[in-house]
């Protein structure tokens, strides 16, 4: 995983590091004052934008927001997916620029803006909606300053607390484009009324119920709602968006955060260590089901991160679910890490000779058998420097260049344990 070599650096330690990367003099920063642009963070590129608005409730004309890119289009070429995100209730553009910063630096464009605060929360879901529907329809259009980098058909929306709710709703709405959802605190089953939600929309009867369509990553505080206080049943986190997820059969996790309020999973106040776990979750998240990266499932699952326990990470107040269809399917995911902490082998079992001729490279190709002693692990092969990459017994590679070689292979358990690497080392000659 592109964080996993941060992570092994920061997450253990006690002081954390600074705030790091600052912007190029002359660059603008949407938001200079927030604090939480780190070292890992990658390096993007932002510029204001406005943002149309589709219906103008309340006489709104545009919503004033930001456009970030990756810095590096060399490492990033061609049309990039999008990511929108909506701040919460008298919130605005910079409360989820922290995330916006990252994904942009990893190879995203990400869109945060502010819709103004209504007389009643009603009023402000209704800005809310309407800022992300505007910049849905917005970047598709010319007035999209990156729309020739803006791949319009690999959308995730997201949204922190009001903005969560947006999202829930907004992605069962039929918008093609839109392909996962990121809900920081937390995933919605109702617009109001939801048992799993943060602040005051847990009150009340059930209203307006939302559509799940598109995998789901929700995060959750670390405390009741604050309207419910007295309501502390374990699966008040998951009986609401998740629960709805997984019985409609489309991928999910929520995860409860261990000592993390409102603020630190809405605005990123909990710093940069509570930042980056987070981070762990939505890389893995987006690379699964927005670049189709299988080994991304073995980072969301993996019962250690940079050498902790997942567990540490996840409440012992509430439970945290996770849904993926053949993989994972429990409301207790803890426990379910918990059952094995085991790697696989993964054993070499045949492969070329340490010197092999070109001529039968181009031929045959290299053939490379192996196998593990757990017949539900997968594999994933990486030669030379390219990536690693899902893949079978026997493999084979059909090109080799004349000079030294190195093809590796691990096995991942359904747990997503990963077994030591197995190396072939072998020369081409002419």
């Amino acid at each position: 995983m592109r964080i996993v070599k941060l992570l092994s650096g920061l997450l253990g330690v006690i002081v954390l590091l600074a705030a790091a990367a600052p912007a190029a003099a002359g660059a603008y920063e949407p938001c200079p004052n927030d604090g939480k642009s780190y070292s890992w963070s990658g390096e993007s590129v932002a510029e204001p934008v406005s943002i149309p608005s589709l219906t103008q409730p309340d006489g709104i004309t545009a919503y004033d927001g930001a456009m970030w890119r990756p810095a590096d289009s060399v490492a990033y070429p061609g049309k990039r997916p999008v990511v929108l995100l909506q701040h919460g209730l008298g919130g605005n553009k910079c409360r989820l620029a922290w995330v916006a910063r990252y994904v942009a630096g990893h190879g995203y464009v990400a869109v945060t803006w502010t819709a103004p605060t209504g007389a009643g929360n009603g009023q402000s879901f209704v800005h809310a909606f309407d800022a992300m529907n505007s910049a849905l329809a917005w970047m598709r259009t010319p007035a999209n300053p990156q729309l020739a980098i803006s791949d319009t058909d690999r959308i995730t929306v997201g949204g922190g607390s009001l903005g969560s709710i947006v999202t829930s709703y907004v992605q069962g709405l039929g918008d093609p484009g839109i392909k996962a959802a990121l809900a920081f605190d937390n995933l919605r089953r109702w617009i109001s009324g939801d048992p799993g939600a943060a602040a005051g929309e847990c009150e009340g009867a059930p209203t307006v119920e939302v559509t799940p369509t598109v995998p789901a990553l929700g995060f959750a505080k670390d405390e009741p709602c604050n309207a419910l206080p007295d309501v502390t049943d374990p699966d008040i986190k998951i009986k609401g968006g998740f629960d709805w997820w997984r019985a409609n059969g489309v991928p999910s996790m929520v995860l409860s955060m261990a000592g993390y309020s409102h603020g630190d999973l809405t605005a990123g106040n909990g710093g940069e260590q509570k930042n980056l776990q987070v981070i762990h979750y939505v890389d893995a998240w987006l690379r699964l089901w927005i670049e189709g990266d299988q080994s991304a499932v073995a980072d969301l699952l993996s019962p250690t991160v940079a050498g902790r326990p997942t567990t540490d990470f996840l409440s012992t107040n509430y439970l945290s679910g996770a849904y993926m269809p053949g993989t994972v399917d429990t409301t207790d995911f803890a426990t379910w890490l918990r059952r094995d902490v085991t790697p696989p082998s993964a054993e070499r079992r045949a492969g070329p000779s340490k010197r092999i001729e070109r001529d039968l490279v181009r031929r045959k190709g290299i053939k490379f058998r192996f196998g593990s002693d757990d017949p539900a692990a997968r594999f994933e092969c990486r030669f030379d420097k390219q990536d690693w990459r899902s893949c079978k017994s026997p493999k084979i590679v059909k090109r080799a260049k004349v000079g030294r070689h190195t093809f590796r292979m691990r096995a991942i358990d359904p747990s997503g344990n990963s077994s030591p690497i197995k190396r072939w080392k072998f020369k081409v000659v002419r």
